[in-house]
């Protein structure tokens, strides 16, 4: 493999950790950001609804973004956007606010074109990829979410956070080299039927709204239910990461099985 390659594939993990991370660690330190910015508990809730709020409506456009100005282009971008709405966001509420927003946007942005960059990238080894890739997101949110506590206690909690910031420069500096081949998709005359019109498109779509809504729910209360319950933070934060951890092989398999249904579309 050529050494731009192998610098594209750590690209592509360090981008995959920068998918999750901002929002799985948040969770365990609310009571940090309440006490410190004085935020309201239904205002906190924002702070995971907003990011959703940006998938649903946001992405539905990223594909002509990266029609015009290549994926891999846009992708650096989200992710130079991503790293500053991060590091903004722990000064006081309003920046809090934008910066979710921003990181919202950013994430709808990597949802959406990391699986079609990587199938351009890598034609003959779609499934491996899609696997580091899904590895990667799944493992960076489980180190941030078990240890963001412990983190925080020795840095403190802005530090703990902006840190993610750091993850998200190291990925557009390996990212690089994808900027030397962008790939702009053909316009032309559609053919085919709408997916507005296509059953499975929507029995899809419906099976992804329910399973994000039951991931990003616990991504948002476990760890303070837990402390309700008795825990410590440190051990309520521990317990998270771990749960996310159980979930990293099933992860993989979603992640094939969904490469077999798109192979598979034409039988809906």
């Amino acid at each position: 493999m050529k050494k731009q390659g192998k610098l594209l594939i750590i690209g592509i993990i360090l981008f995959a950790g920068c998918m999750r991370t901002p929002i799985g660690m948040v969770s365990p330190l609310l009571s940090n950001i309440q006490q410190t910015l004085g935020v309201s508990a239904g205002l906190l809730g924002s702070i995971t609804t907003i990011p959703l709020l940006c998938f649903a409506l946001f992405s539905p456009f990223v594909p002509q973004l990266g029609k015009r100005f290549g994926n891999e282009l846009i992708m650096f971008f989200a992710v130079l956007v991503l790293a500053l709405g991060n590091y903004f966001r722990v000064f006081s509420t309003t920046f809090l606010l934008i910066g979710t927003l921003l990181i919202g946007l950013s994430i709808a942005v990597l949802n959406v074109l990391m699986p079609v960059t990587i199938a351009q990238k890598y034609p003959q080894r779609v499934g491996v990829m899609t696997s580091v890739y899904t590895f990667s997101m799944t493992l960076f949110s489980v180190l941030a979410s078990g240890q963001s506590v412990a983190l925080a206690d020795h840095v403190g909690w802005q530090k703990a956070m902006q840190s993610v910031s750091i993850l998200a420069v190291l990925g557009m500096i390996f990212w690089l080299p994808a900027l030397r081949n962008i790939h702009k998709s053909k316009t032309g005359k559609r053919t085919g039927n709408s997916v507005w019109k296509a059953r499975g498109a929507w029995y899809l779509s419906a099976f992804m709204g329910l399973q994000s809504l039951l991931f990003y729910t616990t991504l948002t209360w476990v760890p303070t239910i837990l402390v309700s319950h008795g825990m410590s933070r440190g051990q309520a934060s521990q317990l998270f990461g771990l749960m996310q951890l159980a979930s990293l092989s099933l992860a993989i398999l979603y992640r094939s099985w969904l490469i077999v249904l798109k192979e598979h579309a034409a039988l809906f």
